[in-house]
């Protein structure tokens, strides 16, 4: 049986498409889908990469089967901490927040029995939304 959780993380999902430029394709990342998830971190671990030491941090993502179908490895999700944001699309004008936190989807769990939640592993990059550069995916 599955306890119902508390999904009070507004995310983003968005994927990626290729846009032909006059030189080399460009890469966007576009909206897929708003949802309400639960985010919990699972394990973390320190990596030694180009001589720099990090810390990786896995965190377990939840939501509902429904909202998240079609949820695959190649997308991403931002969050912005402040619960009362959303996302693009609005007549305001609003935009993703630079210090919104960017997770790499690492594995798509969801559970077909019962469709109840779907678990989606993810860690988090080490730059917030505004640091990253716009054309190169990450």
């Amino acid at each position: 049986m599955i306890t119902a959780r508390k999904r009070n993380n507004l995310v983003l999902i968005q994927h990626k498409v290729l846009v032909p430029g006059p030189l080399n394709d460009r890469v966007e990342w576009r909206q897929y889908a708003q949802v309400w998830v639960s985010i919990d971190p699972q394990r973390g671990r320190e990596v030694f990469d180009a001589n720099e030491l990090s810390t990786v941090v896995t965190h377990a993502i939840r939501g509902d089967f429904m909202e998240l179908f079609g949820v695959d490895e190649t997308m991403r999700i931002i969050h912005a901490s402040d619960m009362n944001y959303a996302y693009g699309g609005s007549p305001a004008g609003w935009a993703i927040r630079s210090d919104a936190r960017v997770f790499d989807i690492l594995a798509v769990m969801p559970s077909f029995e019962d469709r109840g939640d779907v678990m989606i592993s993810a860690s988090e990059k080490g730059m917030r939304y505004g640091q990253l550069p716009e054309d190169v995916p990450q």
